[in-house]
């Protein structure tokens, strides 16, 4: 299983559901509409706080609004979650964090990378756009068109 559920108490003793998820190729690929699967007994037991999106933000604040999509007891986060993965540059083996911030639908999301390394996470920006390349390189586009080429994150 690639997924697994805890409860973590906050510093007033309020437990917050918290769990993790495997990312697999199939979540990655536009052709399968991109879809990162939450599985049934995750979804089941914290339905209350998955509701028709979420906001999912990172250690540095960057937030992401994602749709929800109910399908057989599972839930799978739909619009907006290739956005995030293509960001962060997840592949297959990365694993996400979450962590329900106590709000009506916030979780944190910590990122693994498969060295089992927490990513560094980098800043989002309306004035600053991340692509990769066919080549693998990545490219930021800045105000005015101006163009970074660099290998990796």
């Amino acid at each position: 299983m690639d997924s697994s559920s805890r409860s973590k108490k906050s510093a007033i003793g309020v437990s917050y559901p918290s769990f993790y998820k495997a990312v697999v190729d199939e979540a990655l690929k536009k052709r399968s509409d991109g879809m990162l699967e939450i599985e049934d007994y995750v979804a089941r037991k914290y339905a209350d706080f998955l509701e028709r999106s979420i906001v999912l933000t990172d250690p540095n604040g960057n937030t992401w609004t994602m749709e929800l999509k109910w399908s057989k007891g599972s839930v799978w986060l739909k619009k907006g979650w290739l956005k995030f993965a293509n960001f962060y540059s997840l592949e297959q083996g990365c694993f996400i964090f979450f962590t329900h911030k106590g709000d009506q639908s916030g979780f944190q999301a910590r990122i693994f990378n498969k060295k089992n390394v927490e990513i560094e996470y980098p800043f989002k920006s309306r004035h600053c756009e991340i692509s990769k390349s066919s080549r693998g390189n990545h490219m930021i586009k800045v105000n005015f068109r101006v163009c970074v080429l660099y290998q990796g994150l």
